[in-house]
């Protein structure tokens, strides 16, 4: 590959690469509530009952928690902590991928390039809220019986992600509006190893760069 057509990709996936990480992080926090929204406990009735897993801030969750005592616990939020280079994952830095592809207005195939896709790690907080020490007890069991010891984490990106536990914290109590309940939080640290992919151009018969709107998903 040229190092004209490797420095245009490279110049053009700065400008065009913000979308893409916005949609990465939409996309992961969309799979995570969809996975941890799939979590029951058993209540006195001996009834299985599907715990709502929401995004939220836990101070934020918190306040809502102590000033509204109608709301159904136990509840699961989630919240993104921060996000890392993966230095470990990387390979090396501008790594060109290029391959044919057919090119439907053409009518011809044609050769697509890009950046190789940046490893990334997402770390999220796994709130749980009970009243109960019983209900807290057995959500955080189903968590743990999720990771073995991972867990496969898919995008519309990238079938090759895995959450990973990382840290688990006793995060005290509060006491409800009306001065009677009492709510006990838990949280459990994961961290999901993803890829973070590049924007893909067309190669034209002239030499110039088509971007492509869709991106490449890792299969």
């Amino acid at each position: 590959m040229s190092n004209s057509i490797r420095n245009q990709v490279i110049d053009m996936t700065t400008t065009a690469s913000y979308a893409v990480t916005d949609n990465l992080y939409k996309e992961s926090l969309r799979a995570m509530l969809h996975l941890f929204g799939d979590i029951y406990y058993v209540d006195g009735n001996s009834n299985k009952v599907n715990v709502k897993c929401i995004y939220g801030n836990p101070e934020r969750m918190a306040s809502r928690l102590v000033a509204d005592n109608t709301m159904s616990l136990p509840l699961i939020s989630i919240s993104e902590v921060s996000t890392d280079n993966s230095d470990e994952r990387r390979v090396h830095s501008h790594i060109m991928v290029s391959k044919k592809e057919w090119d439907p207005k053409s009518r011809r195939a044609t050769r697509v390039v890009s950046l190789a896709p940046r490893p990334v790690d997402i770390t999220y907080a796994i709130n749980i809220w009970t009243k109960y020490k019983a209900d807290m007890d057995m959500i955080r069991s189903d968590i743990y019986l999720m990771f073995n010891p991972n867990l496969e984490v898919r995008t519309k990106f990238s079938d090759y992600n895995q959450a990973l536990l990382s840290d688990e914290s006793e995060s005290g109590s509060l006491t409800s509006s009306d001065g009677v309940d009492r709510v006990i939080r838990k949280t459990i640290t994961v961290t999901l190893e993803t890829f973070l992919p590049s924007p893909s151009f067309r190669v034209t018969s002239t030499g110039e760069l088509k971007q492509i709107q869709e991106i490449d998903i890792l299969r």
